[in-house]
């Protein structure tokens, strides 16, 4: 089956719930659906798969307890996909990722070239060919659900506003696409992992300590992108989250490895006005101790988890806990949370 990355930009009027769930099950009429779902089946139907997941379609909005279980399997439902669809150029569900392009990013490659030129004898040298082209990000890349969907998937189908790029977890090799690549793989994934990284990291290769300070690059990177609702700042990082508890074995709290609770609670917000919750529209449900209770980038002061390092802390851990909001979803949000430290 497919999966389909894409923004919402606003309320869906077409969408499963408890109502149309009964009608929606005998049948869906294609012609009705927005353009970007209407584009998501006809690249399913090109890519000879027959089954797509759509969370608008597939998810019972309007039913808290089914909500709930979905976002428990993010993971799931990305990482076991045959391909996700990123509809990265459209702003919303309406817009449609299949319409023409300007020629601006057809004709003008935005990367570096190396050319030889002979300076005089036999000495060689190299012309340098930078255009000065910046595209900026696509919508797709500045909301903060998608961030996950594009880390766990293994293939990636990527329709954006200058090119259609495919990427592939098992591949750290040039993504194949119909116009200019303009960035490295890596580059693309926001937390400075690409996709072999987090496969590696998936599959236990990594040391604790290392998949500690990765978990925070991760959440710093999360971080950096738009969620319409505070309340999704644990919940729309739940399957990542998933994935590391799996190999840490570790308590998961508020969005922080119990293994790894002091250097994860350095965190700090460029702007400090964000770290006040109440004020500013943060999650008032999560700790205050905890980065997910504040809005904005967040950034973690750069202590080594490396319990080698001559670095000390001089607070220690005597209690931490949390309790989930739906049980079913140890990884998601929280309604509270305690930290005693000495």
């Amino acid at each position: 089956y497919a999966a389909l990355s894409y923004c919402w930009g606003g309320s869906q009027t077409f969408k499963t719930t408890t109502r149309s769930l009964s009608g929606y099950t005998e049948k869906i009429n294609i012609d009705n659906l927005p353009q970007t779902l209407q584009d998501a089946i006809f690249v399913t139907w090109n890519l000879d798969l027959r089954y797509i997941w759509i969370d608008a379609l597939c998810i019972i909005q309007d039913s808290d307890s089914d909500k709930a279980f979905e976002i428990g399997q993010m993971a799931r439902v990305y990482s076991n996909a045959t391909i996700t669809i990123a509809a990265t150029r459209a702003k919303a569900v309406w817009g449609g990722f299949l319409g023409e392009r300007t020629m601006l990013g057809l004709e003008c490659p935005n990367r570096v070239f190396s050319l030889p030129c002979q300076l005089g004898g036999e000495d060689l040298g190299n012309i340098i060919l930078l255009p000065s082209i910046h595209e900026g990000l696509d919508p797709l890349d500045t909301r903060g659900w998608t961030f996950q969907e594009r880390i766990l998937s293994p293939r990636i189908i990527d329709f954006g506003t200058f090119r259609t790029q495919y990427t592939c977890q098992n591949s750290l090799g040039e993504a194949p696409c119909d116009g200019w690549s303009s960035q490295p793989i890596e580059q693309a994934y926001g937390a400075g992992l690409n996709s072999r990284v987090m496969s590696d990291l998936i599959s236990g290769s990594y040391p604790t300590q290392d998949m500690l300070s990765y978990w925070l690059g991760i959440v710093s990177g999360f971080t950096n992108r738009v969620l319409s609702f505070p309340s999704d700042r644990l919940p729309a990082i739940a399957g990542m989250a998933e994935c590391f508890g799996l190999i840490l074995k570790d308590d998961y709290l508020a969005g922080h490895w119990r293994a790894g609770l002091l250097p994860s609670l350095l965190w700090s917000n460029p702007r400090l006005m964000d770290l006040l919750p109440r004020a500013t529209g943060g999650n008032v449900d999560v700790p205050s101790w905890s980065w997910a209770s504040a809005s904005g980038h967040i950034i973690f002061h750069s202590f080594s988890t490396n319990p080698d390092d001559t670095t000390y802390f001089a607070a220690g851990v005597i209690e931490c806990t949390t309790e989930p909001t739906d049980m079913r979803v140890p990884y998601g949000g929280v309604k509270q949370g305690e930290l005693l430290l000495q």
